[in-house]
C-alpha cells in the first residue's frame, strides 16, 4: 500500500487577494513595478549624493565629474548596477556607503 503525503493548498492558509486579470499581465505588472521601484531607489540615492556632495563634512565625490546633479546620476545608476567604472568615486563618509 502507497502512502501519499497530504496535500493542503495554500489557500486554505491565506486569503491573499488576487487581480481579475489574466496570469501573464500579472506578471508583467510584477516585473514592470520591480523595475519602477529601482528607479524610484536610484532616484533617492542620486539626490542623497547630490546633497552630500554639497555639504560640507560628509565626503565628497572625486574624479571625472563637475559636480552637477547629472554627474550624480551616472554614479547612482553605475554604483547600482554594480558596474561601477571608477571613474567617480567617493572620499570620506561617502565611502561609507559603498559596499
Amino acid at each position: 500500500m502507497h502512502s501519499y503525503p497530504l496535500r493542503i493548498p495554500l489557500s486554505a492558509f491565506y486569503d491573499y487577494p488576487t487581480l481579475p486579470i489574466k496570469h501573464r499581465l500579472r506578471i508583467v505588472l510584477g516585473v514592470a513595478g520591480a523595475l519602477a521601484d529601482h528607479a524610484v531607489e536610484v532616484w533617492v540615492f542620486v539626490y542623497a549624493y547630490y546633497f552630500v556632495h554639497q555639504a560640507d563634512g560628509w565626503g565628497k565625490l572625486q574624479g571625472n565629474l563637475e559636480g552637477t546633479l547629472l554627474d550624480c546620476v551616472y554614479f547612482s545608476f553605475t554604483t547600482y548596477t554594480t558596474v561601477g567604472d571608477e571613474d567617480i568615486e567617493p572620499i570620506g563618509l561617502m565611502l561609507l556607503d559603498r559596499n
